[in-house]
């Protein structure tokens, strides 16, 4: 079960890594609107930011992790512990790089979302 486990953990942490530089790009491009007239320039955009490209193709690696972790957990068991870590990383990431803030609600609620994750990685 501890491999298990540390699938999770390593393939949660590289997907919220992922959306971080993902997202690192898109604050490159800025605000994205669409429209048919400007679809052909937003996917250019899109497709040639570097970031971006490293962020889907990280994410891409994660899926590898996620889909060695589903050969060998129940989906129910292991969804809900890859998700809850993934959204603990992703709001850690967060904060450290991109600076956001968040309120005391939302730190409660990363709580609750991590002790159910070892509630649930324990049985």
């Amino acid at each position: 079960m501890f491999n298990i486990i540390l699938l999770l953990v390593i393939g949660s942490f590289i997907g919220a890594s992922g959306q971080l530089i993902l997202k690192i790009g898109l604050q490159q491009i800025g605000n994205i609107n669409l429209s048919v007239a400007e679809l052909p320039h937003i996917i250019f955009r899109i497709f040639t930011n570097m970031f971006v490209l490293l962020g889907l193709s990280i994410s891409f690696f994660a899926a590898i992790f996620w889909i060695l972790s589903l050969s060998k957990i129940n989906l129910s068991s292991g969804y809900i512990i890859g998700s809850g870590l993934f959204y603990v990383f992703v709001i850690t990431l967060s904060i450290i790089f991109l600076k956001e803030k968040i309120n005391l609600m939302q730190i409660f609620g990363i709580c609750i979302t991590f002790l159910g994750v070892i509630i649930l990685a324990k049985s």
